[in-house]
Order: structure tokens, then sequence, then C-alpha cells
């Protein structure tokens, strides 16, 4: 019997999309039914099907519905979250996406759970599988009609709940005002965004919205518990990222994609938008 894989896809986007890619090379390896279990939350409002062409089995199920059937599945989790009386593997035990695959066919359960939001160094991992997750259409359509320029420099400028990183955002500023090239810059700040639009050399895709507070009265990241979601889930991230500002941060996120990527942290975004440059573009028609 053919075996199902449910690759939980959760947290922010990047986050959701490392779990997919390893996933989706998990199931061509193993020739395992992929089932894209990726939730609505409060870091990404967004269902999978409002993101990329549906070309295959997906669910909106959160982690928490999985508890009453934790018998049925055999687990590879990077994080115990919800402390389930459960056996289970951590991926960093594996070396490779065989190992998995051989743990996974190992098991008489035919039902078998992947959920790690990074990707790790195994050394059979087969990056070029990305160009099969296909964004919607739409968002091409958009990014296409948008931009005008073909060389230009990509910067990510994350703000609001995650550091500066290693590079200071006024020294980012006035490297791009010295320069003569173009540059792209988008960021989940508004007022990120209007400074460096100033310049003459940027240009920034219009967006309607942006990541928000669900607490205004508090800081972006918060003691966990401090607040909690619509399920009661505990948090320690402020944040709310609806669904119109995930699908526009995707075509930041292509157009980031095009450009010569400035590294300006270890955001996951932006780690998604080298990994597109190099297997998705490259490997799209």
């Amino acid at each position: 019997m053919t075996k199902n894989l449910y690759i939980h896809c959760d947290g922010g986007f990047g986050n959701r999309f490392n779990a997919l890619v390893v996933g989706l090379n998990i199931c061509e390896r193993g020739e395992f039914i992929p089932v894209i279990s990726w939730p609505s939350t409060n870091v990404c409002r967004a269902f999978y099907d409002d993101i990329f062409e549906p070309k295959f089995l997906f669910t909106t199920n959160r982690l928490e519905e999985y508890s009453k059937n934790l018998d049925k599945f055999e687990f590879v989790l990077h994080e115990n979250q919800l402390f389930w009386e459960i056996k289970y593997s951590s991926p960093y035990y594996f070396y490779s996406i065989d190992q998995i695959v051989s743990h996974y066919k190992n098991s008489e359960k035919n039902n078998l759970f992947y959920y790690n939001n990074l990707i790790p160094n195994y050394s059979d991992l087969d990056l070029s599988l990305i160009s099969k997750i296909s964004f919607k259409k739409e968002y091409h359509n958009i990014v296409n009609k948008f931009l005008k320029y073909e060389d230009y420099i990509g910067v990510h400028l994350r703000s609001t709940d995650f550091p500066q990183g290693t590079i200071n955002f006024d020294e980012i500023y006035n490297r791009i005002e010295n320069s003569e090239k173009v540059h792209f810059v988008c960021s989940d700040s508004l007022d990120i965004e209007n400074k460096f639009r100033e310049l003459n050399n940027v240009f920034t895709f219009p967006k309607k919205s942006y990541v928000s507070k669900i607490n205004s009265s508090l800081d972006w990241r918060v003691s966990k518990g401090s607040i909690v979601d619509e399920k009661n889930k505990a948090l320690s991230f402020n944040v709310e990222r609806d669904v119109q500002s995930v699908k526009e941060a995707i075509i930041d996120l292509l157009i980031l994609s095009k450009s010569d990527i400035m590294l300006t942290s270890n955001s996951t975004f932006l780690t998604t938008a080298k990994l597109l440059k190099s297997f998705y573009y490259d490997s799209s028609i």
C-alpha cells in the first residue's frame, strides 16, 4: 500500500517553504503521496492554495488537530511542541533523505508525518525539486507587469519582529545612496520602505497591507503566554500577517528572487528568495 506523507508547514512563509521542499524530496525518493498540511495562523493567514497552484493534496489542519489520531502516524519532528506522548524521530538524527525514506518505509504505519521548519544539510537533498513548486500564475502576472528592470540589486529589510541582522539599515541606506545601480527594497515595515524610496535609485512594490500587532500596546516579541491566538495558543510573537499582506509578500519575494540579492540577515524569507533565484527561475520556462 502506498504511504501518505503529511508535510506540516507552519510558522512564517519561509519556515513553511523549508518544510515543503524537504517533504517533497522525501516523497519523490520514497514514492509517498504528499499531503500538504498548511494551517492558517497569526504568522501566515494565507492558505496553501492562496499561494501555490494546487498540484498536491492539502489540508488546513493545525498541529493540534492531529492530537486525536497520534497512533496512526509515524512522526519526524524538529520539536514536540504540544508535548504529545509519542515516540518520534528528530530530522537531525538522519544524514540523508534516503535514511528518512528507509525509516518511514520500515514503519508499519501508512500515514507519515514530517515537520521541520529548517532545511537540514542532507547529503542527497535535491533542491532542483523547487522548480516543481508552482506559485499561482496571478503572482507572476503582477511581477512581470510591474518590473521595468532586469539588472537590479534586491534588498530585504526585515523589521518588526526580527533584529536588523549584521548590517545596519542606515549603513545600507548610505551604500545605496552612493551607488549607481538600481535597487529593489522590500520590507515588512511601510516606514522603512518609505525612507528608502526617497532615494532616486530605489523602487518598491506598492503594498496595501503590512504585518501588524495583535496587541498594539506590546512589543513585537513578548514573553511566551503574554498573548494567545484565537485557539488560545500561547505566542512569543505579537504579529498578525493577514492574507493580503502574505500575498503581497509573495510578490516581493518573486521580485527579490530575480535580483542580485544583497545579504542583510539570516531571515528565512531572504533564504527562500536565494533558493528561488537558484532553482526556481533558472529551471522554469
